[in-house]
């Protein structure tokens, strides 16, 4: 008698509460909501405004229209390779939980420190709170 293995795939639909909407922007952040070309760094890094905090520095410039974006750039002086990755996955979590209370479309282009190797979601939390709100 062997014992039989049933697999079945769940999908997202699946996995959500009933009852429970998504955001804005869905369960993953849009490509058109980050900043990936050098012109757009060049352009938030010239016009934009600097703020800092204690895991991290930015630069925001406002938008006419259009979506708000998100730019992440760490230095590979940090931390290796794995923790870069998980800093931006964090800064992006944090980015994709705040869409919706963003008030004013802009861009930001985040420099995480050596502080954001041992930050927690919610201070990226709040320091993307902090970019947006300060616009």
């Amino acid at each position: 008698m062997a014992l039989e293995k049933e697999t079945r795939h769940i999908s997202v639909k699946e996995c959500s509460k009933p009852g429970e909407e998504k955001d804005a922007i869905g369960l993953r952040s849009p490509k058109s909501l980050t900043i990936k070309k050098d012109r757009d760094f060049g352009s938030v890094l010239r016009k934009g405004i600097r703020i800092s905090g204690r895991i991290a520095a930015a630069r925001v410039c406002f938008r006419a229209k259009g979506p708000s974006r998100i730019g992440i750039a760490v230095k590979k002086t940090i931390c290796c390779a794995a923790k870069r990755n998980r800093i931006r996955r964090i800064f992006k979590e944090a980015f994709r939980e705040e869409y919706s209370n963003i008030k004013r479309p802009a861009d930001a282009v985040i420099f995480p420190n050596s502080g954001a190797v041992s930050a927690e979601y919610g201070q990226a939390k709040d320091f993307i709170n902090k970019i947006f709100s300060s616009i």
